[in-house]
């Protein structure tokens, strides 16, 4: 009991304040909703975790892949800036993950490049297929780097 109340602080912790970090706003309804918030995720991640359901296996080596994502959120940004006026719908690409199957790690690896891939205001991720390994991206301006690491 200890043990899922110590795991359902800290997830409460962390969502609480990472509310209030993307609202912007430090007000009494704020507070309020960030506590609702965090207490309904909060409970079901600690629902899911006992059931066995949270098969990630991260690994500390991938951050070293995405140390240039906030370098390219700049560079992306004046892509972005530069392409305005040209309202081109960009374009779509497929690159390989290396992350197949439903194992823990390949699990892992297509969440942390999805999520990498996607601080990027040029590039997102549409989907990544177990099977194949590979995500499907989306470029508002064809440029690799803004995939990375993808």
């Amino acid at each position: 009991m200890a043990k899922r109340v110590a795991w359902w602080l800290a997830w409460f912790a962390l969502l609480f304040w990472l509310w209030l970090a993307f609202v912007g706003e430090w007000d009494l309804t704020e507070w309020v909703a960030a506590a609702l918030a965090a207490t309904v995720a909060g409970s079901a991640a600690v629902v899911v975790r006992e059931q066995g359901e949270l098969r990630a296996r991260f690994r500390l080596r991938w951050l070293r892949e995405a140390a240039r994502v906030p370098l390219q959120i700049a560079v992306d940004f004046w892509l972005l800036v530069r392409a305005l006026p040209a309202r081109d719908e960009g374009l779509f690409h497929a690159r390989p993950t290396g992350a197949r199957g439903q194992g823990a790690e390949a699990a892992a690896r297509r969440a942390f490049v999805t999520v990498a891939a996607t601080y990027s205001p040029n590039a997102y991720v549409v989907d990544a297929d177990p099977e194949t390994g590979e995500v499907l991206l989306h470029d508002l301006v064809s440029h690799r780097d803004s995939e990375e690491p993808a």
